[in-house]
């Protein structure tokens, strides 16, 4: 695991900027870093607490949440959304990475911890209750956790737990393994893990912690941050103040396009969803005028602020704003990224300032290439 770093000219709309990207991505001194780790590392470690309270830490972890809850500590953090069977295979490396960095980052003065944020507010059922796995003969499969309609809802992954037909998808999955010790080894996994009544999340934290919890890695629920009003502040900025964030974000945009790359996605007027006494998200919008609708529901802006007031734990960010809360709740010094979130990212030059939050310093995560036997001996062969 070698640490990498991002070089801001392959973010798109960074590479003019050099100079200022240094100071901008903002790089803590000591005192501020200990002020952020002091303020914010203990009610991390309450979410992360509760969020792995199902699982046995490894000691590595037992020391990095003791540390983090005494305020000792700053993170790297990463994440991904829940994702079937562990999902992509780069929420791995993703982890790996996290770890890497943190460990070349720490030091006898101050513990910098690897701390992944599963995303479970997120409502994408088909991209996270969908699997695709290499059977014995090479061929792939793409296997789906439970029916289309129900995948295709609004619910939140956090809500999500496997029906009894989870006991048959899997069965259906180990018939398709290698029948050697490690294939067998598998499927008892899958089996003990994806069970009736077990949530996404769970099994997803699961097969995590069995890979990389030794290594020390901290997991942290925004499902759970939410319900513990971490984002309280943060949700009603964005309610209240209409077309705040996309007026930062339209202006990185613009540079963007300049140098002829793409937008990642696009800000609303408001990013945020609300999330309904059955689980469904339902994304808030700004009509006109103060007027905003949730659903069925019309609201002007006293009122939304007092539906806020009486709701205010079931309101969670959009992909935009999301990484401006992280950063305000944890005390991260940086952050591992994909090339879609280096995409997001460059989307947030100016928001992070304009928030008074600390950008933190971004980090490549890995990325690997599978080779079988044969393959890899054919390209030895023929370069």
């Amino acid at each position: 695991m070698i640490a990498q770093t991002l070089p801001f000219i392959q973010i798109p709309g960074m590479s003019e900027y050099s100079k200022k990207d240094k100071a901008f991505t903002h790089e803590p001194d000591s005192l501020e870093r200990d002020q952020r780790a002091h303020s914010l590392g203990p009610k991390s470690a309450e979410v992360i607490q509760e969020t792995m309270s199902d699982v046995i830490c490894s000691s590595l972890q037992q020391s990095h949440l003791k540390a983090l809850a005494s305020g000792k500590a700053s993170v790297i953090v990463t994440g991904q959304q829940p994702g079937f069977l562990g999902g992509p295979l780069y929420s791995l490396y993703k982890a790996m990475t996290c770890i890497a960095i943190a460990k070349s980052q720490s030091t006898n003065d101050h513990q910098v911890i690897p701390v992944f944020w599963i995303e479970d507010n997120d409502h994408d059922g088909m991209e996270a209750g969908i699997a695709t796995i290499i059977d014995a003969k090479g061929n792939l499969h793409s296997i789906e956790c439970e029916d289309t309609q129900l995948l295709q809802s609004k619910l939140s992954i956090s809500e999500r737990v496997f029906s009894e037909d989870i006991i048959r998808i899997i069965n259906d999955i180990t018939s398709l393994l290698p029948d050697t010790e490690f294939g067998q080894t598998i499927a008892k996994e899958l089996q003990s893990i994806h069970r009736p009544g077990i949530s996404w999340s769970s099994a997803f934290l699961s097969f995590m912690q069995k890979r990389c919890g030794e290594y020390g890695v901290l997991f942290f629920s925004s499902a759970i941050a939410r319900k513990h009003g971490l984002f309280a502040d943060a949700m009603i900025h964005e309610l209240m103040n209409p077309g705040n964030l996309k007026t930062y974000i339209d202006r990185a945009n613009d540079d963007i396009r300049k140098k002829g790359k793409q937008i990642q996605s696009e800000a609303g007027e408001i990013n945020a969803f609300f999330h309904d006494a059955n689980g469904q998200r339902i994304k808030v919008e700004y009509v006109a005028d103060d007027l905003y609708r949730i659903g069925e529901q019309s609201f002007g802006k006293e009122e939304l602020a007092q539906f806020f007031s009486a709701h205010t734990l079931q309101f969670s960010p959009s992909v935009l704003l999301r990484p401006l809360i992280q950063d305000a709740i944890l005390p991260s010094v940086g952050m591992i990224v994909g090339p879609g979130e280096a995409r997001y990212m460059s989307q947030l030059r100016y928001a992070y300032p304009a928030y008074s939050i600390p950008m933190p310093a971004l980090h490549s995560r890995h990325s690997v290439t599978i080779l079988s036997h044969s393959i890899g001996k054919y390209l030895a062969k023929h370069g």
